[in-house]
């Protein structure tokens, strides 16, 4: 026990090393990192909820699947088709 009591009284003394100073941040930056990728999770559930894509919009009855993936992308970040092609 008496060595131990050493320890720690020894260790509380140092200043600290890098890696107790990278824990000292790494975990409130961790804990905020994974609060706001859940309150994106759950923003993008409620959008989904109640937003109504369009039926006809560029792609979506696009013959060949990755072209209508790109026309539909396209027209959704408000690009106009004649745009993108000249």
């Amino acid at each position: 026990m008496n060595q131990t009591a050493s320890f720690q009284s020894n260790s509380a003394s140092h200043p600290p090393t890098g890696q107790e100073r990278a824990d000292r941040w790494l975990r409130p930056l961790a804990t905020t990192t994974l609060l706001l990728l859940a309150a994106q999770f759950l923003i993008g559930m409620l959008v989904n909820l109640f937003v109504v894509l369009p039926t006809a919009h560029p792609g979506a009855q696009a013959p060949e699947y990755f072209s209508g993936v790109v026309e539909g992308v396209w027209w959704a970040r408000g690009g106009q088709l004649g745009d993108r092609r000249a």
